[in-house]
């Protein structure tokens, strides 16, 4: 087992058998701008599929068809790609943290957070937002969570 394996089994235990640690504290907060936005956009069959389809032109390389964080070239990052299906169902963010994490990608992380050197594209120069609603709308879907939750 590497260094960064242990390192990161330690950590994930650490978190397991922690009480004081809650699902809003694994993520970084979301900043002010972005805090509160909700999905302008219905979840009807068109935008689920339109999100679907940039899913998987935009995303799927990295965080896989099935959402799990293990596309083809999930391999080569650390921290690895995003297990979508966990976030989702677990850690459960509201949709306006996907859409500044989409948005801004990793070099719009808080600078408490950029030891961790996430390689998430910036999108708000190749999408519109309201594709990366549409994207958010599939994963949720996809999730088995339907709709997004509240803030």
């Amino acid at each position: 087992m590497t260094r960064w394996q242990v390192f990161i089994l330690t950590v994930f235990l650490m978190i397991l058998t922690s009480e004081v640690i809650r699902p809003a504290d694994l993520r970084p907060p979301i900043p002010e701008r972005y805090r509160g936005l909700k999905n302008p956009l219905a979840q009807g069959e068109k935008n689920l599929q339109s999100g679907e389809w940039l899913y998987d032109i935009h995303c799927s390389a990295c965080h896989g068809g099935n959402l799990e964080g293990n596309g083809p070239e999930a391999g080569g990052f650390l921290p690895p790609p995003a297990n979508l299906i966990a976030l989702i169902t677990a850690v459960k963010p509201p949709e306006s943290y996907l859409f500044w994490r989409i948005r801004e990608g990793g070099p719009g992380l808080p600078e408490a957070w950029k030891p961790w050197n996430s390689a998430m594209p910036v999108w708000k120069e190749e999408l519109t937002d309201d594709d990366i609603w549409r994207i958010i709308l599939y994963i949720y879907e996809a999730a088995g969570e339907g709709s997004s939750p509240h803030e």
